[in-house]
């Protein structure tokens, strides 16, 4: 064996994927049988079955020369390590036998190069044995690559005790070397003086221990008796040649015409792709194809799966298997995680990938509500951990954030009647309903109140008709909201907060017809078919949803709106006032005229004989009160007596509807998200 072969060793296994501690990457198994080939091995096209790390080493070892061939070799080994030299059809042999006067590449380029010629002049072809002995004996061998021979040779490290002698003293095949140091892998033979050989060279006619114990006690049948022979076996100094004659006589006849196609596997998220010397081009081989013997395949990843390897060439043997075998080398990717109301950190061996991204096993998922949200019901947020796994799902679900509700951003200016303008942020959850006018232009209509990133609340009598029968409606673009809006114009964009959003459904209260039913249950909630994208400005209100709090004469709530001024001037900027709670009955009795019919039951009244107030123009605006610090809808702007001039406006009663209110939150928020997670 030459020291140069070792290198197809170490190349073949890093290629092919394999652990280098079984059969097929251990360098001392035996390269060439006559027997049917096995799935390690690698068969010839004359039908002859060497050892498949035989293959591309700078060595012939079929007969026919066709493991040595550019277009084995060449896709095989596109480039060789650094340590190791490039034949020109492709095979690596070590550096160190560049230009040492061998042929170690099968066609001599490792002898014919301009440097080769260079060194030939300055060392003499010749040199006196004592300057040779004294040349070697000063050599250094590489660490851990190369084995030093007692005369000062050097030696491929994996050639020592391989039943073949590689130091010209032979030094690397002694029972001193190779039975303390060798201990021979499952499969292999162990000769008398510890080295090992291929279990299938034993008793095959050929002596390929130095020794020759592979061949003591061989009956006629090619098997080892039981006794033990008493014969000395004679050493020799080199592995006997055998006429391909022989190996072709020792085979079955018609093996050279029964070698068997490799099929290409069905293996989910693997790609297979044929290597072609002339071309780069790699056509993709459907499952169920049928591949030639000693083809050469590349493996990769469908998109959406991580390949556990850098790269990956298979090779058809001649028996119809797959060298090496076939183990997994795409792993599926977990799906991407995205999430309005967490902030999301995901790592991969240190570092941060992009959560909205196909993630790759083993990334740790790290999640946490957004400063604008917190877990529901005043749960404590409890930290979690989600693992990509190697069946590409995560490990656990992501639980749900709620938006932070009636929180204004900054401190309350008074407005509307007789007010000033309003702050950024003093209501975040005011909205302005448009609708599109006969000049394709849209009108500012009426106010509503975020209750939820993709619901608003507002009053029926915004979007009623006469003789309307549905209380679903359908947006066929004629209504838009704003959120985050200063300016009543539509076309302004305020600030960086402001969204201007198209409006999906329409629910209007069952029992709500107009003027004729003095607007009982004027309410209505409108979906979005994008949520609202939180911030400081933006944010919903809070919803009294178990009916915890009452309210009492007297207390002040707040509104805000684009409603007109005291001077009946429709306002151009946000305005807000505070305005005195009234009780149903007492309202009722402030009224003689007939007006008191339109306080239904689910209505009460707020303002007062004079001071601020609302106007027309600010339908549907949300009146809060305060409780525990945070603003709670209370009341939805309905109607107004036009027959005085007093501030005082019917509200809808919000706690009389908080059940149809909450059937329809729970169908489009939060609460029916199928990911959500409980803490607590």
């Amino acid at each position: 064996m030459q020291a140069t072969r070792s290198w197809l060793t170490l190349c073949l296994c890093f290629v092919l994927g394999t652990t280098g501690t079984g059969i097929l990457c251990n360098p001392l198994i035996e390269k060439r049988q006559t027997k049917s080939c096995s799935v390690d091995m690698f068969s010839c096209k004359n039908g002859e079955c060497i050892d498949s790390l035989s293959i591309c080493d700078g060595h012939a070892d079929c007969s026919d020369k066709s493991d040595e061939t550019q277009n084995l070799c060449a896709p095989m080994f596109k480039t060789c390590p650094s340590s190791a030299f490039r034949c020109n059809y492709g095979a690596c042999i070590g550096k160190s036998a560049k230009c040492n006067g061998i042929n170690d590449c099968v066609d001599g380029s490792d002898e014919n190069l301009p440097e080769c010629k260079k060194l030939a002049l300055e060392i003499p072809s010749n040199p006196p044995q004592t300057q040779q002995t004294q040349v070697t004996s000063q050599s250094k061998c590489v660490s851990n690559e190369e084995y030093s021979c007692k005369s000062g040779q050097c030696i491929d490290i994996t050639s020592i005790c391989d039943g073949i002698p590689d130091c010209n003293d032979k030094s690397d095949e002694t029972v001193e070397l190779c039975k303390s140091g060798v201990v021979c892998p499952k499969n292999t033979f162990m000769c008398k003086y510890g080295a090992c050989i291929s279990n299938q060279k034993k008793c095959d006619g050929s002596q390929d221990c130095v020794d020759g114990s592979d061949e003591a006690n061989c009956d006629s049948t090619g098997n080892r008796k039981t006794t033990t022979s008493s014969t000395p076996i004679t050493q020799t100094t080199s592995r006997p040649s055998i006429p391909s004659t022989t190996l072709q006589t020792s085979k079955p006849p018609t093996q050279a015409n029964n070698r068997r196609t490799c099929v290409i596997p069905n293996t989910e998220g693997t790609v297979y792709s044929l290597i072609q010397i002339e071309s780069d081009h790699k056509p993709v081989l459907s499952p169920g194809t049928n591949v030639d013997p000693n083809t050469a395949v590349e493996e990769n990843c469908e998109e959406g799966y991580y390949k556990t390897t850098s790269n990956r060439i298979i090779l058809c043997s001649g028996n119809g298997n797959w060298i090496p075998k076939l183990d997994k080398l795409c792993l599926k990717k977990c799906p991407p995680m995205i999430s309005d109301s967490l902030d999301l950190e995901c790592v991969f061996n240190g570092k941060r990938e992009n959560c909205s991204n196909p993630s790759v096993p083993g990334t740790i998922l790290t999640p946490k509500c957004k400063v604008t949200h917190t877990v529901p019901n005043g749960q404590i947020e409890t930290p979690i951990k989600l693992r990509c796994q190697q069946d590409g799902n995560w490990s656990d679900r992501l639980y749900t954030c709620i938006p932070y509700c009636g929180r204004p951003y900054t401190p309350n200016q008074a407005l509307i009647l007789e007010g000033v303008e309003a702050v950024y942020g003093s209501a975040p959850w005011n909205v302005g309903v448009y609708r599109k006018n006969n000049k394709n232009s849209f009108d500012l209509i009426c106010g509503g109140s975020l209750i939820a990133p993709n619901l608003v609340v507002s009053a029926a009598h915004c979007f009623w008709q006469e003789r309307l029968i549905d209380r679903i409606l359908i947006n066929d673009g004629t209504y838009k909201i704003a959120v985050g809006k200063y300016k009543s114009d539509i076309a302004i964009k305020d600030n960086a907060f402001t969204q201007i959003v198209d409006v999906g459904l329409i629910y209007l209260k069952e029992g709500y017809y107009g003027a004729s039913g003095y607007h009982a249950e004027d309410l209505a909630i409108l979906v979005l078919p994008i949520k609202i994208t939180m911030s400081n400005v933006v944010s919903p209100v809070c919803m009294d949803w178990s009916k915890r709090y009452s309210i009492s004469n007297g207390s002040i709530g707040k509104v805000v709106g684009w409603g007109k001024t005291e001077k009946m001037v429709e306002s151009s900027v946000l305005l807000e006032a505070d305005l005195p709670y009234i009780n149903r009955q007492t309202c009722r009795n402030m009224y003689q005229n007939g007006f008191q019919n339109f306080v239904t039951l689910d209505k009460f009244c707020a303002g007062a004989k004079g001071g601020q107030g609302v106007h027309q123009g600010d339908s549907g605006a949300g009146l809060t009160f305060v409780h525990s610090s945070l603003h709670f809808l209370t009341g939805i702007v309905s109607v107004k007596d036009a027959n005085t001039n007093d501030s005082i406006a019917v509200f809808t009663d919000v706690s009389h509807h908080v059940g149809w209110i909450h059937e329809i939150f729970t169908n489009y928020t939060y609460a029916s998200d199928s990911t959500s997670r409980a803490i607590g």
